[in-house]
């Protein structure tokens, strides 16, 4: 059930998903061991978003900023707007 989910959700979302089978070993009788017992556990893990990463600049002070303080800010100054049509400045 949780390999067919997991190929389903593959071709529903386009994104990678990810199935974890684990097995667990113990003896099954105390003193010299003739057999095993085994647990199986089936997890899987869907992604139903895509998950995107950010960046972050380390700042002198160790914060983070979305901006990078090592670049120069622009002054930006508004260009007079001209109209297409009559060719004055609007």
């Amino acid at each position: 059930d949780a390999l067919d989910h997991c190929i389903e959700m593959v071709q529903k979302t386009g994104l990678k998903q990810t199935l974890k089978l684990e097995i667990d070993f113990s003896p099954a009788n105390l003193g010299e061991v003739k057999s095993v017992d085994t647990v199986a556990r089936v997890g899987e893990k869907i992604q139903k978003t895509p998950h995107r990463s950010t960046v972050f600049f380390v700042c002198p002070d160790g914060t983070l900023s979305r901006d990078d303080p090592k670049q120069m800010e622009l002054i930006a100054e508004t260009a007079p707007v001209v109209s297409i049509k009559s060719g004055t400045k609007v």
